[in-house]
């Protein structure tokens, strides 16, 4: 099972052409340590997990979506799913979005797989913000859309129409997703993908890759 999520992960990098030079070495871990912006535990502050599907076309801190997102997303749909090592409400989501992408992994583990649903290619980014390759966790600040600065954190990257334009939109969800049983929890995660495909099938066709 890990040679083969290995695989997946380096098929994703080599599409995406920015992570040649991002593998992982001692000095990484330190290195995020020190940059990232903390992020913290929504199950340890007590906030009301977020769901909105509010679909959205201006990125969280006004970025350009970046180019490995844009030119996996003409493949099909992208679904960021972030974590910390210390997390409650983590632990409580990640054995869905295991169960949905039929996919093993532990918890500091940078993951890819690609399911289809709806028709349309489901691309998973398990993000680990400990862990991960700096840029991985760049996507953070980018998809925070409701500036909660909390995870678990869940975005749906899909193709909307505006004015005229096929661009890339998304939504993002937070904590449980307001679903109080691990069967809610997972629904939640299951409705978010699918209106992202939803979205993919109905302006596709429209963008230019």
């Amino acid at each position: 099972m890990k040679k083969m999520l290995a695989a997946q992960i380096t098929a994703f990098i080599i599409l995406g052409g920015v992570f040649g030079a991002l593998a992982i070495n001692e000095g990484v871990y330190e290195t995020v340590q020190e940059t990232i912006v903390n992020v913290l535990c929504l199950s340890c502050l007590k906030l009301t997990p977020t769901n909105d599907l509010n679909f959205t076309f201006s990125t969280a801190n006004g970025e350009d979506h970046p180019s490995f997102i844009v030119e996996n997303l003409s493949k099909g749909v992208v679904f960021l799913v972030f974590r910390a090592d210390v997390c409650a409400a983590c632990d409580i989501m990640e054995p869905s979005v295991q169960e949905i992408f039929d996919v093993d992994f532990e918890k500091e583990d940078t993951v890819m797989k690609t399911i289809q649903v709806n028709d349309v290619n489901v691309t998973l980014l398990h993000i680990n913000i400990d862990h991960s390759p700096q840029q991985l966790i760049d996507l953070y600040d980018i998809y925070d859309q409701h500036h909660i600065g909390g995870v678990p954190m869940f975005t749906v990257i899909s193709y909307g129409y505006n004015r005229g334009t096929v661009l890339p939109i998304y939504a993002t969800g937070y904590g449980t997703l307001q679903g109080e049983t691990s069967q809610e929890q997972q629904q939640a995660l299951e409705n978010m993908i699918f209106e992202g495909t939803l979205l993919y099938t109905q302006n596709h066709h429209g963008s230019h890759h």
